[in-house]
């Protein structure tokens, strides 16, 4: 049987949709998750390409679990807690807390693959994808890169906003930053690959992602 996943619409507004999986990057025993959300808690450093992966109980696994790995071509990556410059509120969706830390990666070229996601064990039908990339309260520079469905282009990119020492609305980051791609799954356990590519910058970070059906 030939495996097939298809892209549909790309969606740049929010809109309603109840999340299965609200994942929430961050530093081990550095801060608390954000309300309302998972944490995956990562070292402070890892001098090496990224591989990490996780399972996560939900019904959209065949198995009652869904799978999601993380790598990159990047020289290395680091989870850090940088803290909030800005003002506002943020919305109970995305509190605080979620803005704070994040996974980022660093020393990608510009063909590099700066950050792939995986999903595996899916049940087949229509799923979203939210990334939240990303908000860093270091440096003074974005980086932006493409982002793919299993090799296919979706239309849409994703910015870091690397924004140390300057003043962010609340209102900007939840705004701007999350990115939302729908895709279908065919069969039952067909792999998901969703892929940053093309940076403008070397470096590129993630706060988290949502998964929803």
């Amino acid at each position: 049987m030939r495996k097939f996943v298809s892209l549909l619409i790309a969606f740049t507004f929010n809109f309603f949709c109840t999340a299965s999986i609200r994942v929430d990057f961050g530093v081990a025993t550095a801060s608390a998750p954000a309300a309302g959300w998972t944490a995956w808690e990562l070292p402070s450093s890892n001098l090496a390409p990224l591989a990490i992966s996780k399972s996560f109980t939900d019904d959209m696994g065949t198995s009652g679990n869904v799978t999601v790995s993380v790598t990159s071509e990047a020289f290395a990556s680091y989870a850090r807690n940088n803290g909030y410059n800005g003002d506002g509120a943020f919305s109970p969706a995305t509190p605080l807390e979620f803005w704070r830390d994040g996974l980022f990666v660093f020393g990608a070229s510009s063909k590099a693959k700066a950050m792939v996601i995986t999903i595996e064990g899916l049940k087949a039908g229509v799923y979203v994808f939210t990334a939240y990339a990303g908000y860093r309260n270091y440096g003074t520079f974005e980086s932006t890169a493409d982002i793919y469905v299993n090799g296919q282009y979706s239309g849409l990119d994703a910015t870091t906003y690397y924004r140390g020492g300057v003043p962010t609305a609340a209102s900007f980051l939840e705004t701007n930053i999350p990115r939302k791609v729908g895709f279908t799954v065919a069969n039952d356990n067909d792999p998901v690959s969703i892929e940053f590519l093309r940076l403008t910058k070397e470096d590129f970070g993630m706060n988290g992602f949502e998964l929803n059906n």
